[in-house]
């Protein structure tokens, strides 16, 4: 039987959905005319369907930890999976948030959608300890855009989704109850049905009840994997129909967990060393590329002088990739793998 809980294609897919949000930021920054919603803007500016890609791994790895620990050991765990290089990464964005402003506003071509961007970072500034206090907890996607204005972005903006993660680990025994009840396809389908009526009146994709549709969706692919009962999964889409273009990257979510489960051509691509290599350092990578891209965009054009608008573009996308990737694997090296282990020492000493 395949273990469900080692599938190394689903790091593989984690790695790639790392890049291409990498992708949607660096193209945006480069200066490349790229719009979400138009031609290859669609792909390459819209980062939206890996951060999907993204909750619906988690809700199918996270749902075994969540189950075969305590709740205290669970959250110790992730605590120290999740802070430990976000919070450096947190550090080096509020070191650089003067830097990142200077870099959107004294860029001499024009940039697609920085305008939100720029809005967020002065936003930063202007309620520097509040935004500050909450993103060191992970909580700033608690609060509404209304009492604070940018929380889910402040600092680093790829952070709205770290705090969703977080929100989703403090609730997740709690939906484990509800769905472990019971495999009725029909129970199981109100519930989704429920958490897709609440998304729906959400506006603040950093607050849990907005995605937590998707990450039930991820669940529920871990939930009747072992009985390779893969004949509710097109039930499950037909439903997620209902948020459009969020329900998209469940496609390719099934695609690789089913062709893992039979061992397929497509889930070997997300077994290759190149993909399990990008796996290894995904989090770390998504954590600290935005810093990547405002470093090496300001040294390229205050430091190196660059006048060349598409000279810029060039090293500013393969400059950043690779200081990124050199960063991750730091991160990984001297942060993330030991903080791992030292959360898996101290709680093999207490019983589960």
């Amino acid at each position: 039987m395949v273990n469900k809980e080692k599938l190394p294609a689903l790091d593989g897919l984690r790695g790639w959905m790392a890049l291409w949000v990498f992708v949607t930021h660096v193209v945006t920054m480069a200066t490349l005319p790229l719009v979400k919603t138009q031609g290859l803007g669609i792909v390459l500016a819209n980062g939206q369907y890996a951060v999907c890609v993204f909750i619906l791994l988690s809700g199918f790895v996270i749902s075994n930890s969540a189950t075969s620990h305590t709740w205290r050991n669970f959250i110790i765990r992730r605590g120290f999976r999740l802070f430990p290089a976000y919070l450096v990464c947190l550090l080096g964005s509020v070191v650089t948030l003067d830097l990142s402003i200077d870099l959107i506003q004294s860029t001499p071509w024009h940039m697609e959608r920085t305008a939100d961007r720029l809005k967020y970072l002065l936003d930063s500034k202007e309620n520097f300890w509040t935004h500050l206090g909450l993103h060191v907890f992970l909580l700033h996607g608690l609060v509404p855009d209304k009492l604070l204005s940018s929380t889910s972005y402040a600092f680093m903006g790829q952070a709205w989704s770290l705090s969703l993660e977080w929100q989703y680990y403090l609730i997740v025994g709690l939906l484990m109850m509800f769905s472990l009840k019971s495999k009725n396809i029909i129970f199981e389908l109100l519930i989704l049905g429920f958490l897709i009526f609440i998304a729906k009146f959400q506006t603040q994709p950093s607050f849990i009840l907005m995605y937590l549709w998707l990450f039930f969706v991820g669940h529920l692919f871990w939930k009747h994997f072992d009985e390779k009962q893969f004949w509710r999964w097109p039930l499950y889409l037909g439903l997620s129909l209902l948020m459009r273009d969020k329900s998209y990257p469940i496609i390719l979510f099934a695609g690789v967990v089913y062709s893992s489960y039979y061992k397929g051509a497509f889930s070997q691509w997300f077994e290759s060393k190149l993909s399990l290599f990008l796996g290894q350092i995904s989090y770390g990578f998504y954590c600290v590329h935005m810093l990547s891209i405002f470093v090496t965009g300001y040294c390229l054009l205050h430091v190196f002088n660059v006048e060349s608008r598409w000279l810029y573009c060039g090293l500013l996308i393969i400059s950043s990739l690779a200081l990124a990737i050199t960063l991750s694997m730091l991160l990984n090296k001297y942060i993330e793998l030991p903080m791992i282990r030292y959360a898996k020492k101290i709680t093999s000493k207490s019983k589960d």
